[in-house]
This record gives structure tokens, C-alpha cells and sequence, in this order.
């Protein structure tokens, strides 16, 4: 039996009539053409003046209470006689639009009083979803009695029947039977117009549904007409959250310049452009606070009045938007500068680059990152690598080393991918950090604002640490690369010891290795002094019949020297001795399994020891005699060497050996002096599986078990942390999860039928359970003891399937519910493919697909680190990189969030936002290597392009920009190019109109004016302050005081000015700023020209016209003039002053922008190459001291013809095959 409750529809509406005798009489034509086209077109759009004009009191009721007025005009629609229609449903949407200004609040100031009203809204679309399916008109069933019920839904929470006939209240919605419309959540932001200094701008959430779905883009500047409604709080709380639900959407588009400005107004900024002094004026009035920059605050002045946006034919435009770049040392005001302007524009946006508190992922040094695919603590894998004279200090305490390296992070879909490696950062400890530990014991230490990965409700979500609550679900890697079986020969790891001997006669290598190295150096004398040898030792080792034990490493390093293989030379050597020490057989690499398997027993059940005396060497002690004869004959086999038995009285059987060699061998793979310190080693877990699978064999061999319990495991025991930690992240490596609990032993003692044992440690165990789990245990690495092998295999055998409670996939009951999943929990992630097939649910699918398990985090805590740095990575085209197997991340422009209700979300970026004004981007340096591809198009074709997670679109970016960088040493070298100081392409840089370099020069007669106007703004400031509290009368002093730091313009009157001036004023060329121009240009291009080089292109003319549009416009004038054209010559040229003029021959050289190098870099460059080429005609092999002889007639010093190697070596067309000789490359 069906019943249907419509909640919102009634006949006894009594404005139906009303409606109706409107849309007769208003809109009978526009009705009957829609339904023409019905359904194909949906929407009626109405005048909401035209029904304020026919009824007022009916236009008012709809305001107020529009759900009911709506449903009035729905029905009324339905009255009318419309003669063309054929179809049944004709059910128009009503979408009334331009309301009047009462009804049109700023974001700002949206509060109660709007509540369930129509209003109107005007934003830039922020964010947006794709399209989701929305409940409409859900269906019920009840589980008892099987009614079902039809319910008409709204708001954003399903809403079913209260109680059923049968007077139960349990129901299940039945969604195939239920309508879905399209729906896409959209937020929008306060225009950047509408805010007034330091305001923040206010965001608000928008529904979009049926026809009004993918309207709108990201960056889109909006007019939305809607009610005001409430969503309830997830939690009880008294806050609620409000959104708008969408009856009408326009696209305004407007720019910055449409401010209204009074007639009285007009006419002060007409006088003031009449002012002969106005220029000086309007330059006062740039940051008055801030002393001299004369030529940089002019320029700024023509950036705010910019220049004409011209539309070509062809859909062809040029832009009038300026662009200006500040490069200064620090502390010489170029941010304040930025912050200033912010604040004069009237639309503007204040960005950085990549700011001190957002330098990216921050995270203790004992994390283990992924390197060469083995795991090393990231504090030691930077501070290997850093170099302090080198560094670039991005802030205090925040400093990077460029690098070319590759780690390992999750692309898009979640799945483990090799990334590049760009830099690596060092940075002072915060006051605070945050410390996570999850359910499987992995934890981490990172910053507060670094992110993870969470899964809540249905939604997978980027948070910051600190946000992270205990029992929410975080993302930790399923399954970890396998290692490159990268060899380490065993010569390698000996040679670091003088001490150590070859017992082989390597006369014949010597010979070789001695010969090679006289043809390098000249003569075995020459080698003999170059390594610090008596002549005679080098003969004995040459000699086959005279040959005595040479030092390891000494062949080592001589061999090398002489480009032999490492391989090779290990080949050589199987016996070492040490000094009065006995013959001891090596393995030729570490990479060898029985080594492994070794080196297993030894972290298991041995220990490694260096005495006072530095005798070394290895024990093991164990009661199963399988083991003991196992360790004996490995010993034999890969040394020669016969085992010491311990067969102490009440203890357990034992081994020892006594051998350096062996102990330094060990070593590599973690072990310790220390037993609480020992760890598998970088070099052990960056093996290939077969190899790593014999270590954890001989670990699980002695320190494992098998448990039959009510929940069967494999597990190990160890007192080491560091042990237990890269244990489990090894298992990974095989696809295995495991868990890691500590328990408390430390001084409990343990009695068995022979001794006593008194534990001075806590116990780590690491346990995997599960059906999968053990099978994966069981093939890849398994037990090398057949006792326990078999237990485990018993122990799968019995496990009837995989446990539900394992590897799931939480919080996505909601999710379930959609497909009509028949069970509410939490799937693994083979049991969640098979409840999606031939389901489409793109979230569901992405979770089932994905490289990440989903763990609980089990306590979160704020801690004061001991530590003094934490560390960073740069990774491309990633955000996220793995640390102690947890996925970590920093920042994403298209992710899967809580705002795309589990779909993918679109933001639009501050060019975007500004679109139409003006963005200051402080730290442009410092932009991510994707944000300044993006630039490029941005500022010349004045478009974002965006191609990500599927989505492919296009923002409109008409955003004039001013930008500040710093040098990349920190402070200017005059004696080095502009474009090597800092750190943009120069194709980048040759994007700019203007460009100033800002010095902070050591000159006592400027110092002193510095000084002086600094302390008498922190005077003014103070006497103002004391005036404010204290109502003290102002005085002389005073009012001198304040004319220093106050804008010659009223910051306000100046904003209407620029509107005016760009709103109003498109000026033309006259005859004679042509020619000006014309000749400057002209001059420019034959300058190039004399020099060897072209000196300017087309956007320096470019640029010159949008800055003679500016002057003309801040004249208000319609026409550019001589003297326009000329103020913008003068102020290119201050600008190229310093950027484009060569400091070796002291001209301007535009190559230093356009290409990166100056003109006579280049000509040094050709010339040595040329030089190169010609003579390696004549012999295979160029010396460099002949290059070097040559280079000088055309006046290169042998120092900068060498750096010009140098540079060309780099760039790949020269490369030197053999010492002191090079040759080009043929290409």
C-alpha cells in the first residue's frame, strides 16, 4: 500500500489566482514560446519590478515568505490555457531575478533577519562541485509492514515519514524508486571591492539544482537569487550553518572600476586631474609612511591607472593590464610597499608566494622516509645532503638546498608513484608539534598545520594535525615499493679500514691499475708520490713472485681512480687478513642470501660487540640445536670460519666468533653495539624482497612465534623500538599489515626449567593477523624452521575467510546506502569491488582502487620538541610524501573534499579572484614550480588553464600584477647579472612591464634621511596615540608630523579616481607620442643591433603604449600626448637602468630578459665552443691548455674560459673523456 505526503503543495493557496492573472497578463507570450521547447528548456525568467508593478503587496509576501509564494506561482502557472502545449507536465521553473536594493545585502552583513527570505547576493564564485544526484521525492518503506510513502524533500537532510500506520518508525528509503534532480554545491566569496583594509573576506555556501547546474565556473563573478536557509549542526551544538538555495543565477562580470562615484565627487577628481603637480600628488599618496622609492611608487601609480584592454578581431585581444616586479635586498620595505598598495586599490588581493608558516610538509628527524626505496631517518638523509654554504635562507630560521633526487609520494588516485625531489628543506623546531599514534602503533611527529589524509562520514578529506580527533580514520600506505637489489660489495664496507689486508695475490690488477694511472699522471714515480708511497712497496705489489698482503683500502681507492668497476675489483679479492689477525674468506657483495638470513639470526637471537681492546665480534645464543648447526655452517661457508661454542652451565647453548670483519660486515645491516639500537638499516631495506625476505626469515626464525588464539597471528619480539618500526614497514614492502604493541616488561622476571630471567627492557611485538595477511607471510617470506612453517600453514588452513574486522574501509555507510547496499559496515576494500560493480559511484570506486589502508588514530598529543630542526621535502607535482609508512600532505587545487560532498571540487586561485584588479604577490620567488607555469599564461594571455582530476577548464585571469622577490643569495653582487640573482626564468621575468632592482646601499647622507623620516612616523604615530586617549590639544609639531604620513590624496577619493579614470578614459595615440615611441623603440632595436644582439621586442613597445595610456588617464584625457608618451619612455628606461645593463662592458643588453644571459656571456660561450669544434677536426681529444691559448687573442682569460667549460660541460655540448682534455658532443 502507497501513501503520499507532499509537504509543500496546497490547493487552498490563495494566491494562485493572483499568479495566475499576472503571468496573463505579463508573460502569456514568454510562456507559450517555452513550452514550445519544453522540457529542453525549463526555466521561466521573471521581472520581479514587473510583479512589484502589478501587485506590491503580492511582490512583498513573496519576499518574506517566498517557499509559499513559489508553490503559488507553480500552481497558477499550471491554470493557464496554453494552446501550443503537448505535453502532460508542463511545470515550468519560476526564477524571479533583480530584486530590489533591500533585498540585495553584502555577504557581509547576512544575519537572522534573512532567514527563510528571497534576497539576492552578489559573489565570485570560489568553489565549485561537479554535479551530484539530489533527493527529490524520496520513497520509504516501512520494515514492518511494507507501506511505502512518498516524501517531497528540502533543505539538505533526507527527510522521512514520522510514524507508520503500523505505528512503527522504522523505515528504508527504496532509492530506485525514489527521483533524483542534479544538484552542485558552489561557494561564493565577498568581491574584493566591497572590502575595506584588512577585512576578511565572507564565504557563503550556494545549492544549485536542476537547470541552474554548471552555469556558473569557478572565478565567475555572480548575481544569485535565493532563500536563506538553515543547515543543522553533525553535533549538537547551537551554531547551525546557512546556505543559499538557488532560484536564479546571472553572471554580472563587472570589474573593479564600477564604483559608484557622486556627482560631487566626479568633480573633485576632475579638478585634481587639472593640478599640474598631480603626478607628484598621486606618488605622495603610495605608502607616505615609507621613505623614497620615488620611481617605484610611479610606477605603481601607472599600474593602478593601467593601460586599454583592446578587442581585435578574431576573438584577438591585447591586454591593458600592467605588470610591475620588485627585486630588493631585505629589509628594504618591499612587502610594506605591497600591503600599502593593497589598500589604495579598489580591488586588490594580497598574496605570497609560499609564506614562512606554510614552507610546506614539517616533520621530526627520526621520520622514516622512503630513499633508493629503503627507509632512513629524514633528519639524516638532509643533513647528509645539506649544504650550509649553499643554502638559501627563505626566512629566519627556514632554509633549502635545490636538489634533483627522486622519493616516493601517491598521485591522484592514491597510488604509490616515483616523484622528483626539488629541494629539501631545514627548519628551526616550532614551540609546538604534534604527535599521532594510530591503532597498528605507527605514529608520527609533525607540525600542527601539516595535513593527513582522513576519511569521515562518507568524505575523504585533507586536515590539519591539529585537528585530527582520536578514533577518526587517517590514510597509512597498503603496500610499499620493493627494493632495486642495489649491490654493496664487501671491499666497499672493509676499504673505510686501513688496517684491513688482502691475503690474494693481486699483483696482476696492481699491474693494470698502476699502468693506467702512470698514463694519467706521467710516470709510476708520479703515482708512487701522488699516493704517498715508497717506490719499492708499489714494486712488491706488481711483482707475482715478491707480492705481500697491500691494504685494502688503498687497492680500493687506486683502482677506482684508475675507472675500474667496483664489481670488478671485488671479484679480485677473496681473502683478508688484518693485521696479525688470522685469514678470514669475504663475500663478494652484502647482497647475498645466506648473509641475509645471518644477519636475521643475529638481530634475532645475537648480538654484536666492540670491546675497549677493539676486539669485535659476533654471538648467538639459542636452544634449538637446528639453528645452531644452521649458524655454524653459514660462519664456515661465507668466512672460513669455525664457531666458539658457550655451553655455560644454566644458560642457553651458545656461538662466538671473534672477527672484526665479519662484526663490520653485520654492521650494514642495522645491527648495534646496542641491542635496544639496533634497526634494519637503509642498505638492508632497500634489497630486492628475496633478499629482505632472509633476513626477516632468520629475525622470525629465532624472535617469532605462531599463536593459535582466539585471534591466530604470526608475531615477533624485540626491546628495540627502532627494530619494531622498520620491521613493520618492511612487511609492507610484501603487502603485509601488522600491528606494533609495546608491553611493559621491564624488571619482570621470567622462570623456565632451567634458568631465570630478569628483563631490563619493555618488548616490542609485532603481530599480523588476518587470513590474507598470513598467506602473504607464509609465500614471500615464511619460516626457515619446519616446526614453525608448519604451524603456520595450520593455522591459515583453519581460518575459514579473510577477517571482516581487517584492512576495512570505514565511514562510508551513507556512501553504501546510495547503491542499496543490503548491510550497514565497514567493507574491506576486496569485499567493497564487489558491492560497486556495475554501480557508479566515483568515491566508492576511488576508495576501492586506492594504495592507502585506513587506520584509527588511537591518541593525539601537543608536545615541546627536544629536537632543534625539523625537516621538509619539495616534491613536484605532489603535495604528500610517506613518513614512518604514514601519508602526510601539504596543499592541492583539486582534491576530494568535504566541500564536494565526496565528488571533486574546483577552487579558484587569487588571479582568478582579482580578475579585474589588481594582485600583489609577495615571495614571488618562492612559488611552486605548477603555480609559475600557470603565471606564464596568466599575465600574457590573461587565462588560467586547469586540467586536473579529470576537470578541464579555463579561468579568466585580468589581473594586473606586482610582484616582490628576493635575491637568491639574499642580497644583490653588483658585479652579477639581475638574472642570475634571482631565482624566475627569464621568460617569466620578460612578462613584465616594468622592473626595479632595490638596493640597500651603505650611504651615510641616505642613511641619515632613512633614519630620521622612520623615527618621526613612529613620533606621529605616538602623538596621535596620546591625542586619542588622552585628548591632547594637536600642536605645530603635530600637525607637521602628521603631513608626513599622510596620503597627499584621501586613500578613499584616490580608490573613486583610479575607478573613474579606468571606467571613463580610453585614450588614442596622438601623431607626436607616435613618434616618440617610434624613435625610442627604433633607438633600442639599432642599439641590439650594433651590439650583436636584438636589445628589444615587441612587448617593450607594448608595455611603453599601456604606460602612456596610464599618464593619459590620470589627466583624464582622450588623448595620449608627447609628454604621456615621454613619462613612459623616462620610466622604462629607470627601470632597464639597473636590470638589462651588462656589469662586464657596462650597456644595456635586453638578452639579460629575453634569453637569460647577456650578449657577451653568449659570445664568450660560441666563441670557446668554436674553438672547440674546429680543432677536435683535427684531433679526437682538445687539450684545454690549447683552448685556453687560443681563447686569449680573443680576450677571454684562462679563468673565465675555464668557468665557460665549466658551464658548457653542464649544459651537455662538451664533455671531458679523460683528464685535461675534452671534446664537443655530436648531436
Amino acid at each position: 500500500m502507497e501513501k503520499t505526503e507532499i509537504l509543500t503543495e496546497t490547493e487552498e493557496n490563495p494566491f494562485v489566482v493572483k499568479f495566475e492573472q499576472f503571468f496573463v497578463q505579463k508573460y502569456k507570450k514568454q510562456i507559450e514560446r517555452l513550452a514550445s521547447v519544453y522540457p529542453e528548456k525549463k526555466s521561466l525568467e521573471v521581472n520581479f519590478k514587473e510583479l512589484e508593478e502589478f501587485d506590491f503587496e503580492l511582490a512583498d509576501s513573496l519576499l518574506e515568505n517566498p517557499d509559499y509564494l513559489l508553490e503559488a506561482a507553480q500552481l497558477g502557472i499550471k491554470n493557464i490555457d496554453v494552446p501550443i502545449l503537448e505535453t502532460e507536465n508542463f511545470e515550468p521553473f519560476i526564477r524571479f531575478y533583480n530584486l530590489p536594493k533591500d533585498s540585495q545585502p553584502l555577504l557581509k552583513d547576512i544575519g537572522a533577519i534573512h532567514l527563510g527570505k528571497l534576497i539576492s547576493v552578489e559573489g565570485v564564485i570560489r568553489q565549485i562541485t561537479e554535479v551530484l544526484p539530489r533527493l527529490k521525492v524520496a520513497k520509504w518503506e516501512c520494515r514492518s509492514c511494507g507501506n511505502t510513502y512518498k516524501i517531497h524533500q528540502s533543505g539538505t537532510t533526507p527527510q522521512q515519514p514520522v510514524l507508520c500506520e503500523c505505528k512503527r518508525k522504522d523505515f528504508r528509503l527504496l532509492a530506485e524508486s525514489s527521483e533524483f534532480i542534479d544538484s552542485q554545491k558552489i561557494e561564493i566569496q565577498e568581491p574584493l571591492e566591497h572590502l575595506k583594509g584588512s577585512d576578511q573576506a565572507v564565504n557563503l555556501e550556494v545549492y544549485a539544482t536542476n537547470d541552474l547546474v554548471n552555469k556558473v565556473s569557478a572565478g565567475d563573478r555572480t548575481r544569485i537569487t535565493g532563500m536563506l536557509r538553515l543547515r543543522p549542526p553533525k553535533e549538537k551544538k547551537l551554531v547551525f550553518t546557512r546556505f543559499l538555495d538557488v532560484l536564479h543565477l546571472e553572471e554580472t562580470a563587472r570589474e573593479f572600476e564600477d564604483v559608484e562615484i557622486s556627482k560631487e565627487e566626479e568633480e573633485k577628481i576632475r579638478e585634481l586631474a587639472k593640478k599640474p603637480e598631480i603626478y607628484e600628488l598621486l606618488t605622495q599618496s603610495i605608502a607616505p609612511a615609507i621613505y623614497g622609492h620615488e620611481r617605484v611608487k610611479e610606477a605603481i601609480v601607472f599600474q593602478l591607472f593601467g593601460g586599454v584592454k583592446k578587442n581585435l578581431p578574431g576573438k584577438a585581444t591585447i591586454r591593458g593590464n600592467i605588470h610591475v616586479l620588485l627585486v630588493g635586498d631585505p629589509g628594504v620595505a618591499k612587502s610594506q610597499i605591497l600591503m600599502a598598495v593593497n589598500n589604495i586599490a579598489p580591488k586588490a588581493i594580497y598574496v605570497a608566494g609560499k609564506t614562512s608558516s606554510g614552507v610546506g610538509l614539517c616533520v621530526s628527524p627520526e621520520s622514516m622516509i622512503l630513499n633508493d626505496n629503503g627507509f632512513k631517518e629524514i633528519g639524516k638523509f638532509i643533513e647528509e645532503r645539506f649544504d650550509e654554504k649553499k643554502a638559501i635562507e627563505e626566512a629566519e630560521g627556514i632554509k633549502y638546498n635545490e636538489v634533483s633526487m627522486e622519493t616516493f609520494a601517491l598521485n591522484n588516485s592514491l597510488k604509490t608513484e616515483r616523484k622528483n625531489l626539488s629541494k629539501i628543506w631545514k627548519i628551526n623546531a616550532p614551540e609546538k608539534m604534534t604527535r599521532i599514534k594510530l591503532q597498528s602503533g605507527k605514529f608520527i611527529e609533525i607540525t600542527p598545520n601539516t595535513k593527513m589524509l582522513r576519511i569521515k562520514e562518507g568524505k575523504v578529506e585533507w586536515i590539519k594535525s591539529m585537528e585530527i580527533q582520536e578514533k577518526d580514520f587517517v590514510a597509512s600506505a597498503r603496500e610499499l615499493p620493493e627494493g632495486l637489489n642495489k649491490p654493496v660489495y664487501s671491499i666497499e664496507v672493509l676499504s673505510k679500514d686501513k688496517n684491513t689486508r688482502i691475503k690474494d695475490n693481486v699483483s696482476e690488477t696492481m699491474q693494470k691499475i698502476t699502468d693506467k694511472l702512470a698514463e694519467k699522471y706521467g710516470s709510476i714515480q708520479k703515482v708512487t708520490k701522488k699516493y704517498g708511497l715508497r717506490r719499492d712497496n708499489l714494486y712488491f705489489w706488481r711483482s707475482k713472485k715478491l707480492y705481500t698482503g697491500m691494504p685494502l683500502n688503498l687497492f680500493f681507492k687506486m683502482g677506482l681512480n684508475a675507472e675500474f668497476e667496483k664489481e670488478f675489483l671485488s671479484k679480485q679479492v677473496k681473502t683478508v687478513f688484518n693485521r696479525y689477525g688470522k685469514n678470514i674468506l669475504i663475500p663478494q657483495a652484502l647482497n647475498n642470501k645466506k648473509l641475509c638470513y645471518l644477519a636475521g639470526l643475529v638481530f634475532g637471537d645475537g648480538s654484536i660487540y666492540l670491546t675497549k681492546e677493539n676486539q669485535a665480534g659476533i654471538r648467538f645464543y639459542n636452544s634449538d640445536k637446528e639453528l645452531l648447526k644452521e649458524f655454524d655452517k653459514i660462519i664456515f661457508e661465507l668466512f672460513g670460519l669455525k664457531t666458539e661454542k658457550l655451553n655455560e652451565k644454566d644458560k642457553v647453548p651458545g656461538r662466538r666468533i671473534n672477527s672484526v670483519t665479519v662484526w663490520k660486515l653485520l654492521k650494514e645491516f642495522g645491527l648495534s653495539n646496542k641491542k635496544i639500537e639496533n634497526k634494519l638499516s637503509h642498505f638492508c631495506t632497500e634489497q630486492s624482497n628475496e633478499l629482505l625476505s632472509n633476513v626477516l626469515k632468520g629475525l622470525y626464525d629465532t624472535d617469532g612465534y605462531t599463536s593459535k588464539s582466539s585471534s591466530p597471528h604470526v608475531g615477533l619480539t624485540t626491546i628495540s623500538k627502532k627494530l619494531a618500526l622498520t620491521v613493520q614497514l618492511s612487511l609492507l614492502k610484501f603487502g603485509i599489515q601488522s600491528k606494533v604493541r609495546e608491553r611493559k616488561k621491564e624488571g619482570v622476571i621470567a622462570k623456565g626449567k632451567n634458568i631465570t630471567v630478569k628483563s631490563n627492557h619493555n618488548q616490542f611485538y609485532i603481530e599480523s593477523r588476518g587470513k590474507k595477511n598470513l598467506e602473504l607471510f607464509y609465500k614471500k617470506i615464511g619460516f626457515g624452521l619446519k616446526r614453525k612453517n608448519k604451524s603456520l600453514k595450520g593455522i591459515i588452513e583453519k581460518i575459514p575467510i579473510s577477517n571482516p574486522n581487517i584492512d576495512v574501509v570505514p565511514e562510508i555507510s551513507s556512501l553504501l546506502k546510495e547503491i542499496r547496499a543490503t548491510r550497514n559496515y565497514n567493507p574491506t576494500q576486496e569485499k567493497l569491488k564487489e558491492l560497486i560493480k556495475n554501480k557508479k559511484n566515483e568515491l566508492l570506486e576511488f576508495l576501492s582502487e586506492s594504495n592507502v589502508v585506513w587506520e584509527q588514530v588511537k591518541s593525539k598529543e601537543f608536545f615541546k620538541p627536544e629536537y632543534n630542526f625539523v625537516y621538509d621535502f619539495t616534491v613536484e607535482n605532489s603535495h604528500n610524501f610517506i613518513a614512518n609508512g604514514i601519508i602526510v600532505h601539504n596543499t592541492a587545487s583539486a582534491v576530494k573534499d568535504d566541500f564536494g560532498e565526496g565528488g571533486w571540487t574546483l577552487k579558484a586561485g587569487a588571479l582568478v579572484l582579482a580578475s579585474g584588479g589588481l594582485a600583489n604577490i609577495d615571495e614571488f620567488d618562492k612559488m611552486d614550480k605548477e603555480d609559475r607555469s600557470a603565471m606564464h599564461e596568466a599575465m600574457e594571455q590573461q587565462m588560467v588553464s586547469i586540467a586536473k582530476a579529470g576537470i578541464v577548464t579555463r579561468f579568466k585571469t585580468e589581473t594586473s600584477i606586482l610582484a616582490a622577490a628576493n635575491p637568491k643569495f639574499s642580497r644583490f653582487d653588483p658585479y652579477e647579472p639581475f638574472i642570475k640573482q634571482i631565482d624566475l626564468p627569464s621568460t617569466l621575468i620578460s612578462r613584465f612591464d616594468l622592473f626595479f632592482m632595490i638596493r640597500d646601499v651603505l650611504d651615510k647622507v641616505k642613511d641619515e634621511e632613512i633614519t630620521a623620516s622612520i623615527l618621526k612616523t613612529h613620533k606621529a604615530g605616538e602623538m596621535m596615540l596620546q591625542k586619542g586617549k588622552r585628548g591632547k590639544k594637536e600642536t605645530d609639531e603635530m600637525e607637521e608630523l602628521k603631513k608626513l604620513i599622510t596620503p597627499a590624496i584621501d586613500t578613499e577619493l584616490l580608490k573613486k579616481y583610479i575607478s573613474f579614470a579606468r571606467q571613463k578614459i580610453s585614450p588614442v595615440l596622438s601623431a607626436e607620442a607616435i613618434k616618440t615611441l617610434t624613435d625610442f623603440y627604433l633607438g633600442l632595436r639599432e642599439m641590439g643591433k650594433k651590439e650583436g644582439s636584438y636589445a628589444a621586442t615587441h612587448r617593450q613597445l607594448e608595455g611603453l603604449v599601456r604606460l602612456s595610456e596610464a599618464s593619459a588617464r590620470v589627466r583624464l584625457s582622450d588623448t595620449i600626448e608627447k609628454s604621456d608618451a615621454e613619462k613612459a619612455v623616462k620610466l622604462l628606461k629607470n627601470s632597464l637602468q639597473d636590470v638589462v645593463t651588462d656589469p662586464e662592458t657596462g650597456r644595456i643588453d635586453m638578452d639579460i630578459i629575453n634569453i637569460g644571459t647577456t650578449h657577451s656571456k653568449l659570445t664568450a660561450l660560441r666563441n670557446v665552443l668554436n674553438i672547440v669544434r674546429q680543432k677536435s677536426k683535427e684531433q679526437d681529444l682538445v687539450p684545454i691548455i690549447e683552448v685556453i691559448e687560443e681563447a686569449k687573442t680573443l680576450g677571454l682569460e684562462k679563468e673565465r674560459v675555464n668557468e665557460i667549460i665549466s658551464e658548457l660541460k653542464r649544459k651537455g655540448e662538451l664533455y671531458e673523456k679523460k683528464h685535461g682534455f675534452i671534446s664537443p658532443v655530436e648531436k
